[in-house]
């Protein structure tokens, strides 16, 4: 008889555990009604700005890639003014020059067609970064 009872303990024991191990919890990939749910693309931007900070005499990031129809926002948190000047200091190309932008200040510029600009601070010698624009 006690080994009966041991063997029902065990059936129950396990039945409760299969119960509990059985629950799916939504985001698993399986809905609770057992369908397969979507998934999404890990990172979904729908926004189309960048932004660059003008730190240490320094633009960061340095090199920045985004789409064509991108607006990208320098910020400078120097307390130095500096300037955004496309081209090179050897060759400014005229595309745009934000002027002398004071420390707290910012200079904004949308990219339209894929390429890669070129741009300087003309204060600052050394002071150089890119933009690439993919299509």
């Amino acid at each position: 008889m006690r080994k009966s009872w041991t063997t029902v303990f065990l059936l129950l024991v396990v039945l409760v555990l299969a119960a509990c191990g059985a629950s799916t919890t939504p985001g698993d990939g399986e809905s609770p009604n057992g369908e397969q749910e979507p998934s999404l693309p890990e990172e979904t931007t729908t926004s189309a700005e960048a932004e660059v900070v003008m730190r240490n005499i320094s633009f960061q990031p340095a090199e920045i890639t985004v789409a064509s129809g991108t607006t990208v926002t320098w910020i400078n948190e120097d307390s130095a003014p500096h300037t955004i000047t496309s081209g090179t200091r050897n060759n400014p190309s005229g595309l745009f020059n934000s002027g002398s932008v004071s420390g707290g200040g910012s200079f904004s510029f949308t990219f339209d067609k894929a390429g890669t600009y070129d741009y300087f601070c003309s204060i600052h010698p050394g002071m150089n970064g890119t933009v690439i624009v993919e299509p």
